[in-house]
C-alpha cells in the first residue's frame, strides 16, 4: 500500500509542476529520510565473506591480504581490518531501504586483545637457566645440571635471581625454564667431565644449521614430551633435494683417555640410503662446512645402526670413543642430503661429549614457573601455570601437537587440569593459566593465558581468542557509519544498583527498611524512579539540606540525581573508553522521576566519557531534557 501512494503521489507531481523530474528527485528524498528504523541482526558466514572482500581492495601487500581474509576464515574481524570499518560496507546491502536516522546493531565476532593482566604472563621475559646458573645453588647441583628432590626449585630459585639479576626492580616478571628431576642423581665416583650437553630444549641450543642446497633446513621441534633437532627432505606433499648441516659450536676437549661421543636419534623412510646421513668431526672448521676437512664415523660404529631407518623409534648412538682428539678443539656434524627419489626424515633428541661415567638418574623434564619481584624479594606465582609437554600429554589429544586449537578447545580440558592442580579449590579461586593455540599455519601458535575461577562448582573462562559483540551503527543520510554511543532507559535493576551503592559505600542509614529505596540520589527500585521530593531528605537526615529554601533543595537534588547517574555509568560500565575506533563515546540515559509536586515525568541525561575505566568518569553535557 505504501509503494503505490508513492507512486500516486509521484505521478501527481509529473502531472502538475513544471520542472517535474526536479519536483519528483526531490520527493523521493523526502521518503528516503522518511524511511528508518531500527534493526537487529547477527552476521552471518556470507556476510563476513563479502566484509573480507571489501577489506582485501584496502590491502597494500600479501601479509594484508592474508589478515583480510582471515575475516572469513575465521567469522571474525581482527585488529587490523576492524567491525567498526568494514562492516558499513556490508549493510547497504543487507537494509537497501534504510535511509537516514536508521539504526543498525550488529552482533559479530572479533579477535579479542587479551587483557593487561593476562598477556603480562604470554609476554613476559624468559630466563633459560644454564649450567652456571645450576652451579650457583651448589656444585652437585651443577654436577647434574638440574634441580632434584634434595634441591626444591621453589627455595632456591629465588635466591639464583636475587645474585644473578640485582638490578631488576620491583614489579620485573619473569618466566623461568629450569629442568627438574624427581629423582634424586647417582653420582659417579669418577667426576663426569662433560664438554657438551644439548637436548635442544629451547631451540638448537649449541649447534647452527648451514644449508647448503634446498629451502629446508634444520630446526627445532616437539612431539609428546620430547624435543629434538629435525630435518626432512619430503614437507608439504612434495620431495626436494638439500644438503643440510648441524654442526655443533667449538668444543675444547682437555686431556682425557677415556672421551665419549653419545647421541640419541631416529630415522624413518631411509630405505638402506646410508651415504645421506652422516655423522662427522672435523678439527679445522671455520665457518664453512664445504672447505673443512671431516672425519666420517662409520656407521658400523653406532649402535643399532640395524634398527635404523624404518620408523620413529629412538636409538642411542652407544659411547663411541673420540679419545684421538683430546687435547684439541673440535666441532661434531650431523650432514644431511635428499633427493627426489629418497627423502629419510633424521631426528636428533641429544648430543653428549663427556669423559667418565654418567650420572645415574631420573630423566629431568622442562618446567617454567613465573616470578615476580616484590619489593626485594622473588615470589613464585604459585596461581599461574605454563603448559609442559608432560601436562598436554596427560590430557590425552592436545598432547598429539602440543597446543590447543578450533578443533581441540582449551575449556575442554582445562576444568580437569586445574582440578588436579587446585583440589581444594573453593568459589571464588582463581588461577591463570599459560597455553599454546593454533591458530593456521600462516600465524602458527600464539601464546595465550586464560583466568579460570571456580564458580558454582565448575571453572569459568575469563578469556577467548574470540569473543562476540554488539554495536551501532547509524546511516546519516548518505552512508552507514560506527556510532558507539549507548541509549538505555534504568531499569529496575539499574535503581537497585544505586541503592545497593549507597548502602555498602555511602551509608545504610540513607537506604529505607525494605532495601529497595535510597535517598542520597534519591534512586528506588520498588517504584523504578528517582524520588525527587524533598521531605524524605530531611527524614533520613541526608547532608546538605538542612536550612536549604525548597527552590535550593530542589536544585540540590536534581544535582544528586546526575551525579547517581554518574555513579550508576561508572558501575554499569567499569571498563568503559573514552573513544572506540576514534569516535568519542557518549551515553543517553532516560529517567522516570515522583517529583516534589506529585507528579510524575521522564527526562533524558546526555553524557560522555571522559576517562576510560578502571573507575571511568563521565561528564554531563548539556541540560537534561523532558520527553513527556
Amino acid at each position: 500500500m505504501k509503494k503505490i501512494f508513492y507512486l500516486f503521489t509521484f505521478i501527481a507531481l509529473f502531472l502538475s509542476a513544471c520542472n517535474p523530474n526536479e519536483e519528483i528527485y526531490d520527493e523521493l528524498d523526502k521518503v528516503a529520510d522518511q524511511y528508518h528504523n531500527t534493526v537487529n541482526y547477527t552476521l552471518l558466514a556470507a556476510d563476513y565473506s563479502k566484509a573480507a572482500n571489501y577489506a582485501k581492495a584496502y590491502a597494500e601487500n600479501k601479509a594484508d591480504s592474508t589478515m583480510a581474509g582471515y575475516i572469513a576464515t575465521f567469522q571474525a574481524f581482527n585488529q587490523q581490518y576492524t567491525g567498526q570499518l568494514f562492516i558499513p560496507s556490508i549493510l547497504p546491502a543487507l537494509f537497501p531501504a534504510y535511509g537516514k536516522k536508521s539504526a543498525a546493531l550488529i552482533t559479530y565476532n572479533y579477535f579479542a586483545d587479551m587483557p593487561e593482566e593476562y598477556s603480562m604472563y604470554s609476554d613476559a621475559a624468559i630466563i633459560d637457566f644454564e649450567e652456571d646458573d645450576y652451579k650457583t645453588v651448589d656444585s652437585l647441583v651443577g654436577f647434574a645440571g638440574y634441580f632434584y628432590p634434595e634441591f626444591n626449585p621453589d627455595v632456591y630459585l629465588p635466591l639464583v635471581l636475587t645474585d644473578v639479576y640485582p638490578e631488576a626492580a620491583s614489579g620485573d616478571l619473569y618466566a623461568v625454564n629450569y629442568l627438574l628431576s624427581d629423582k634424586t642423581p647417582i653420582f659417579p665416583d669418577e667426576a663426569t667431565t662433560y664438554w657438551l650437553r644439548e637436548g635442544f630444549d629451547t631451540g638448537l641450543g649449541q649447534f647452527d644449521t648451514i644449508s647448503i642446497i634446498g629451502t629446508q633446513g634444520w630446526y627445532k621441534t616437539t612431539f609428546g614430551a620430547d624435543t629434538y633437532a629435525k630435518m626432512a627432505g619430503f614437507t608439504g606433499g612434495a620431495a626436494y633435494v638439500n644438503e643440510d648441516w648441524l654442526i655443533s659450536k667449538p668444543i675444547e676437549l682437555g686431556d682425557y683417555d677415556n672421551v665419549v661421543l653419545n647421541f640419541t636419534h631416529a630415522i624413518r623412510y631411509l630405505n638402506d640410503h646410508w651415504e645421506q646421513l652422516s655423522v662427522a668431526i672435523s678439527t679445522d672448521y671455520d665457518g664453512d662446512p664445504l672447505t673443512a676437512t671431516w672425519d666420517v664415523i662409520d656407521w658400523g660404529e653406532i649402535a643399532d645402526t640395524a634398527l635404523l631407518g624404518f620408523s620413529y623409534d629412538k636409538y642411542s648412538s652407544g659411547d663411541i670413543n673420540i679419545a684421538a682428539y683430546k687435547n684439541q678443539t673440535i666441532n661434531i656434524a650431523f650432514k644431511y642430503t635428499s633427493d627426489l627419489e629418497n627423502q629419510p626424515t633424521w631426528q636428533i633428541y641429544d648430543v653428549t661429549v663427556f669423559a667418565g661415567s654418567k650420572i645415574i638418574g631420573g630423566t629431568p623434564i622442562l618446567k617454567t614457573d613465573y616470578y615476580k619481584l616484590e619489593e626485594t624479594s622473588w615470589v613464585k606465582q604459585g596461581d599461574v601455570h605454563y603448559l609442559t609437554s608432560l601436562d598436554y600429554d596427560a590430557m590425552g589429544e592436545p598432547g598429539v601437537n602440543d597446543n590447543f586449537s578450533t578443533t581441540v578447545k582449551p575449556m575442554d580440558y582445562l576444568p580437569k587440569y586445574l582440578d588436579s592442580k587446585h583440589p581444594l579449590a573453593g568459589e571464588g579461586f582463581s588461577a591463570y593459566v599459560v597455553y599454546k593455540y593454533y591458530v593456521n599455519s600462516a600465524i602458527g601458535t600464539k601464546t595465550i593465558t586464560d583466568k579460570l575461577t571456580y564458580t558454582s562448582g565448575e571453572w569459568v573462562s575469563s578469556y577467548s581468542f574470540i569473543k562476540t559483540t554488539t554495536e551501532q551503527f547509524l546511516h546519516n543520510g548518505d552512508y552507514w557509519e560506527f556510532d558507539p554511543t549507548v541509549t538505555f532507559a534504568m531499569s529496575t535493576a539499574d535503581y537497585q544498583k544505586l541503592v545497593d551503592y549507597v548502602k555498602a559505600n555511602i551509608d545504610s542509614k540513607f537506604v529505607d527498611s525494605y532495601g529497595t529505596q535510597e535517598y542520597y540520589y534519591g534512586a528506588g527500585s520498588y517504584k523504578s524512579n528517582f524520588d525527587l521530593r524533598i521531605a524524605p531528605r530531611k527524614t533520613y537526615k541526608i547532608p546538605g539540606f538542612e536550612g536549604l529554601s525548597d527552590a535550593d533543595a530542589l536544585d540540590k537534588i536534581w544535582e544528586s540525581v546526575a551525579d547517581g547517574l554518574k555513579k550508576l555509568l561508572s558501575l554499569k560500565y567499569p571498563n568503559a573508553v573514552t573513544e572506540v575506533a576514534g569516535v568519542e563515546v557518549h551515553y543517553y540515559v532516560t529517567i522516570y522521576t515522583y517529583e516534589n509536586d506529585l507528579t510524575r515525568h521522564y527526562y533524558t541525561y546526555h553524557f560522555q566519557c571522559t576517562k576510560s575505566g578502571p573507575d571511568p568518569e563521565f561528564t554531563q553535557i548539556g541540560e537534561k531534557v523532558k520527553i513527556d
